[in-house]
């Protein structure tokens, strides 16, 4: 379903109704729910809970990490990073968390 397309009158436009747009279509949910879904299966981001669960898992994850979901979903996050930064990631996560303060992944 292609996006509607906006034409302004090309009418006098000191005339106030030359300006006035006509109403757009609404698209269906699952529509939206569709290229949402497709816009997350193209990021590379998990999505983790406060306490460092991971919630949500896509494609790009799958093929970057080597993991399927269902191994991932409900695991702790440091599984995905290197050992030497494992031991010091969830002190970060929660200073995120309490604080709002953003680090560098894996550095400070």
């Amino acid at each position: 379903m292609k996006p509607p397309t906006i034409k302004l009158p090309t009418k006098d436009t000191r005339d106030p109704s030359a300006l006035m747009l006509p109403p757009l279509r609404v698209f269906p949910l699952l529509s939206f729910r569709t290229q949402y879904r497709a816009l997350l299966e193209t990021a590379s981001d998990v999505i983790v809970s406060q306490d460092g669960e991971i919630v949500l898992v896509n494609l790009q994850t799958e093929k970057l990490f080597g993991y399927k979901r269902e191994d991932l979903l409900n695991r702790p996050t440091e599984i995905l990073m290197p050992e030497r930064f494992r031991s010091r990631h969830s002190a970060h996560r929660n200073e995120f968390v309490t604080h709002h303060r953003v680090c560098a992944t894996g550095g400070r």
